[in-house]
């Protein structure tokens, strides 16, 4: 029984050098397909897990933490309170209830340290008061 093509004995030279770089020609698109998708797995799945990888390379998500977000909200009037030796400090905290001693405390706490070497008391009258809200960028309020 004949049987074309199976056992390489009708065919040329040239056709089965042919078949054999079609073959290798399609394993290393397969292959490389295969890898790409591979990585764009992983830089995805090494983005939305570790985005301080990315960071360092300018292009993804930036990670921004807890405390520098807090103390980036302190950033307009940063200059404005660096001309005063002691202000006044008002944190006003929503009613919902979900805050507690210490996320006050700890509020206090940064806000001292992004503001340092200005002096905050939130226990006197001072003719300058800070003003923070917990939401959105702090103010800074005068006294008439």
């Amino acid at each position: 029984m004949n049987r074309p093509f199976t056992d390489g004995h009708c065919l040329s030279k040239a056709a089965k050098t042919i078949m054999r770089s079609r073959a290798c020609i399609g394993l290393i698109l397969l292959l490389f397909f295969a890898v790409t998708w591979n990585l764009q797995l992983l830089t995805s799945n090494l983005r939305r897990y570790w985005p301080l990888l990315f960071e360092y390379w300018g292009r993804g998500p930036q990670y921004v933490d807890d405390i520098t977000a807090y103390e980036r909200r302190f950033d307009s009037i940063r200059t404005e309170v660096a001309g005063y030796s002691t202000v006044g400090y008002r944190l006003i905290v929503p009613s919902n209830g979900t805050n507690s001693k210490w996320d006050n405390a700890w509020r206090t706490f940064i806000a001292n340290y992004t503001l340092t070497p200005t002096v905050l008391d939130s226990a006197n009258k001072h003719p300058v008061t800070v003003v923070d809200r917990c939401l959105g960028p702090v103010q800074l309020r005068r006294r008439r």
